[in-house]
Parts: C-alpha cells; sequence; structure tokens
C-alpha cells in the first residue's frame, strides 16, 4: 500500500482532471493509506487533494472535467465517465465522517459539506426537462446555465442512460433525502424505463488472440 501511495504522490499535480476516476480515486486512496500507515506524507498529500476539490468547484455546486484548463468542453459540469460523481462521493464520505478520514480538520469538513450541499443542489439543476416533465441528464452540462452541452464532435449533448443510472443510484445512496430528489429519481426510473429498447440482445464472441507485431 505504501509503494502506490508513493506513485500517487509522486504524480500529484495542481492542473489535472476528474474525468475516468483521476483525482477524487487517488484522494480516496491517499486517506485509507494514512489510516492504515499513520505516514504523514501520505496525510498531507490527501488534503492538499482534497483542497484541490474544493478549489475546483464553481460557485454553482458544479465541476467541471478538468481544473484550472477549463477550456473548451473541459469546463462544462461533467457527469461522464464518473466524474462529478466520483468527488461527490468522496466529499460524501469525508462529511460522513468515515473513519479513513477522521483526520480531516473541522474547517475543511466544514467546507466539505457545503460544497456536498452545493453539488447535490446543481445536480437537481442539470435535471433535464423533457415535455415538461423530468428526464435524465446530459453527459455535460453548461456552467453557467445548466444547459446540455456537446463535447467532442463525436459527443453530442444528448440524454444519457448510463450517466443517469449512476447519478440516481448516488441520489438514492442520501440519508433522509429531500422531496426534490425523491422526485428527481422517481421521474428519471419512469424516463429510463420509457426508454428502454426490447428485442436486442449482446452476445460475447470468443476470438482467438492476435499478435501484433511492432
Amino acid at each position: 500500500m505504501a509503494e502506490i501511495a508513493d506513485n500517487i504522490l509522486l504524480y500529484q499535480k495542481t492542473n489535472t482532471t476528474f474525468d475516468n476516476g483521476a483525482t477524487h480515486s487517488q484522494v480516496e486512496y491517499l486517506a485509507k493509506a494514512y489510516s492504515a500507515t499513520k505516514i504523514e506524507r501520505f496525510k498531507e498529500g490527501c488534503l492538499r487533494g482534497i483542497d484541490f476539490i474544493l478549489t475546483a468547484q464553481y460557485p454553482n455546486g458544479g465541476f467541471p472535467q478538468f481544473f484550472p484548463d477549463t477550456s473548451g468542453y473541459r469546463k462544462y459540469i461533467t457527469f461522464n465517465d464518473g466524474a462529478m460523481i466520483g468527488v461527490m462521493k468522496v466529499l460524501h464520505k469525508i462529511a460522513q465522517q468515515k473513519p479513513w478520514y477522521s483526520f480531516v480538520d473541522s474547517v475543511r469538513r466544514a467546507k466539505t459539506i457545503q460544497a456536498f450541499d452545493k453539488g447535490v443542489e446543481c445536480i437537481l439543476q442539470c435535471q433535464i426537462i423533457q415535455d415538461g416533465k423530468l428526464s435524465g441528464w446530459c453527459q455535460q452540462h453548461d456552467n453557467f446555465d445548466f444547459r446540455p452541452q456537446s463535447a467532442r464532435t463525436f459527443e453530442p449533448a444528448s440524454l444519457g442512460g448510463e450517466e443517469s443510472a449512476e447519478i440516481v443510484r448516488f441520489l438514492m445512496s442520501l440519508e433522509n433525502p429531500s422531496m426534490e430528489i425523491i422526485n428527481a429519481v422517481q421521474a428519471t426510473v419512469i424516463w429510463l424505463k420509457e426508454s428502454q429498447i426490447l428485442g436486442i440482445r449482446v452476445e460475447t464472441i470468443e476470438a482467438p488472440i492476435m499478435v501484433y507485431k511492432t
């Protein structure tokens, strides 16, 4: 564990992404590494990561895909590949005072709770209204007005089943949810059921191992 944690510290950056598990998963690992080893540098690295997350959050509660480089589609509030929800899960664990985050000081914890609450509100604001009804979420949303946005040319703005399902699972994990959260979850479940495609199956076909010369 210590060797992996040291490698994480070696590559800790101030300009990075939350995409594909980056940053938030390393913060989580460093917290658990410090809890297991009590090696101070793991604690310090984790706290730097938490501070980075808090700094990256928009005033409206959203998180960009990259920070501080928010050029192009990197600036959008990103649900694609678990970016924002991954961050929110870490904030939630800190707010819940999970044992491996017990070293987080009261000032940071208070900021984390505030950031988490703002994040939940942002998620609700991003939910798309279609034909007058709540539906799901896009892969990325505008960082000012929450409208669905396109990313790369092959990633047009659209309702995303995978992202919506992940968001709903996250919202369902929250204790004592508000009526707004309950309504958001129920509406998405209805939309997912109405959007399902029947009569199609996925088959896995065995193929020989190919060796390519380089």
